[in-house]
């Protein structure tokens, strides 16, 4: 019997550290994803986005569609972190290139109704290290990724320019890879870490609102409920122990976001200011349980193990704010900037993700639009750092694979480009358009 108890310990120790820290980061959403357009001005547009970026921003924008939108947008994205993988080894993780892109359709099928589709990443958390161990001269590769793709289908239902309200299925696909091995000085490779699980969430959903009471001002409001959702693998190696049929659960909480826009003119040029605040339930993410099965030689009985593993984020805050100012015939300059509120615990810092800190960030972009498309760029600089003493952890359940005492930080460029297509209705539904009073 001691035998089994032991290896039930071993997969216990597994589960609440190997996946435990991992996980840790300082929130799945990041501020700086979609679109240029709306980069440009620090990502405002729940109240005013009007093309297929909606499906992400607020889908009620999908209620301003003529006949057909397409949009397409590339946000390559370089990410630096620096961190204390590994108790007294500082390391910087990076400058990794990530490629988010977004793709989205609406289609007015009536004149007060308006459907959309997309894809697009929604959500992450990563890091990659490369440190030499000195007391041991191993050679360390530790990386972790955790990504969330959507794909939603949303209804919107307006009338006119002065009101729409839109819900959206989201289908959701989560994957988490951790990967840590060892070389040593001969060239042997031992892999330490070894685990990639997936899993499809079905239940998410997201509603939203557009309003325009006047002709300078616009309104909205968003709301995306949370996604609880199971990753799994068939099999996998943790703190060098082979594991068997792993669920690794997973969530992306509830978010709620109000918005407004004001144009006026002045003089030769149109002015534009933008203002969204949002509030997340990162708290949501408290503790999840975690199943597998140690894999072990024989015909012998397999310990399986449920454990619970904690997060212990906070409820945060992100406030954004832009300004655009249209000039000549289609052209437009915009400038932004966001806050975002630290979300992690102090107690738990993670090394694949925003430390637990507020960041900052600044956005610049320019746009034209003529009558059937539009193009814009941007650019985005975003920052945070902290501190993280030995009393800030001197409190916390032990989290083997949490990073250590130390500096961390993050630093982010991010280069925006989108193209938007827009059909004219035919002329006889020329009524059907939200423009047409």
């Amino acid at each position: 019997m001691r035998p089994l108890l032991r290896h039930a310990a071993t997969l216990a120790l597994i589960t609440t550290t190997a996946l435990s820290g991992t996980a840790s980061a300082g929130g799945y959403d990041t501020p700086v994803l979609y679109s240029a357009r709306h980069m440009g001005m620090g990502g405002t547009g729940v109240s005013w986005v009007y093309d297929p970026t909606a499906l992400y921003i607020n889908p009620a924008g999908i209620g301003q569609t003529e006949f057909i939108s397409l949009t397409l947008d590339i946000s390559p994205i370089i990410a630096s972190i620096e961190s204390v993988p590994k108790s007294d080894t500082p390391a910087k993780a990076g400058p990794a290139l990530l490629t988010p892109f977004l793709f989205g359709a609406s289609f007015r099928v009536w004149e007060y109704l308006t459907l959309g589709v997309g894809a697009f990443p929604v959500a992450s958390a990563s890091g990659g290290y490369e440190y030499s161990v000195a007391a041991t001269g191993l050679d360390i590769v530790d990386e972790t990724a955790i990504r969330f793709f959507e794909f939603p289908l949303a209804i919107a239902f307006n009338y006119k320019d002065y009101v729409s309200v839109a819900f959206s299925w989201r289908p959701t696909l989560a994957q988490i890879v951790r990967k840590q091995e060892s070389t040593g000085k001969d060239g042997t490779v031992a892999p330490f870490h070894d685990l990639e699980t997936s899993g499809f969430g079905m239940t998410g959903w997201r509603v939203g609102i557009q309003a325009k009471p006047i002709e300078m001002l616009s309104l909205g409001v968003h709301y995306r409920h949370r996604l609880n959702m199971d990753t799994k693998a068939d099999s996998g190696k943790l703190l060098a122990q082979n594991l068997k049929d792993i669920t690794f659960p997973v969530i992306l909480p509830s978010k709620l976001t109000f918005g407004a826009r004001v144009d006026v003119p002045i003089m030769e040029v149109d002015l534009g200011i933008s203002l969204d605040a949002e509030y997340g339930w990162q708290s949501q993410n408290d503790k999840v349980e975690i199943a597998a099965t140690l894999e072990l030689p024989g015909d012998g009985p397999e310990p399986e193990l449920k454990s619970p593993t904690l997060y212990n984020w906070q409820n945060a805050w992100t406030v954004r704010w832009g300004a655009e100012v249209g000039f000549l015939e289609g052209a437009a300059l915009r400038m932004g900037f966001i806050w975002d509120q630290e979300t992690s615990n102090r107690g738990y810092p993670s090394a694949f993700g925003t430390p637990p800190a507020d960041t900052y960030s600044v956005t610049f972009g320019g746009g034209y639009k003529a009558r059937n498309w539009e193009v814009n760029l941007a650019y985005a600089y975003r920052t945070g750092e902290t501190t993280i003493n030995d009393q800030d952890v001197a409190n916390s359940d032990n989290c083997l694979n949490c990073s250590f005492p130390g500096y961390h930080a993050i630093e982010l460029h991010g280069i925006y480009v989108d193209f938007s297509w827009y059909f004219d209705l035919p002329t006889s539904l020329a009524h059907w358009s939200p423009k047409a009073k």
